[in-house]
C-alpha cells in the first residue's frame, strides 16, 4: 500500500468534516445575526461532534507522517482550500459572538445603573442646610428578558 493511498482516506475524510463544520459554523451566524440564539444553541451538539471528528483526523493524519507524506496535490489543494473557508467562517464568528457579549455586557450595565440610580435617588437638602432624611426605599425588582 502506498503512501498516497493510505493518506487518501484521512485526508478525504478531513476535507468532509471540514465543509460540514464550515456550514454548521454559517448556520450558527446566521441565526446569531438574526437575534436567534435558541435555534443557534441547538447546533451545539453537531458542533461538538463534528469537532471531535476533526480533531480525530488530524491526529490520524499525524500518526501517518502529516501533510507531507500525501502526493496528491489536488486533495492537499482542496484542502488548503476548505480550510481557508473555514478559517474565514471561524473568523467571522468570532467578531459576531464578541459584538453580542459587548451588547448584552452594556445593556446588563445599563440596567444595573438604572436600577441603581432608582433604588438610592439624589438627595437633597432641608431647610436647615442638613441632608434630608431619605426617603423610604422600596425593593427593586428586576427581570431580564433572555431574547437580544
Amino acid at each position: 500500500m502506498s503512501t498516497h493511498e493510505s493518506s487518501a482516506s484521512p485526508i478525504s475524510s478531513l476535507i468532509s468534516i471540514t465543509k460540514r463544520l464550515t456550514s454548521v459554523i454559517l448556520e450558527e451566524n446566521k441565526l446569531l445575526e438574526t437575534r436567534r440564539p435558541a435555534e443557534a444553541a441547538a447546533l451545539a451538539a453537531e458542533k461538538s461532534r463534528l469537532n471531535t471528528a476533526y480533531e480525530r483526523e488530524i491526529m490520524d493524519i499525524k500518526k501517518r507522517g502529516g501533510m507531507e507524506s500525501i502526493d496528491d496535490a489536488s486533495m492537499l489543494s482542496q484542502l488548503r482550500q476548505e480550510t481557508k473557508a473555514f478559517h474565514v467562517a471561524l473568523d467571522k464568528h468570532k467578531r459576531i459572538l464578541v459584538r453580542l457579549r459587548t451588547v448584552t455586557e452594556s445593556m446588563i450595565k445599563a440596567i444595573g445603573d438604572e436600577v441603581s440610580k432608582r433604588a438610592n435617588p439624589v438627595q437633597n437638602y432641608g431647610g436647615n442646610a442638613a441632608l434630608a432624611p431619605s426617603p423610604y426605599k422600596t425593593p427593586t425588582s428586576l427581570s431580564l428578558n433572555q431574547v437580544i
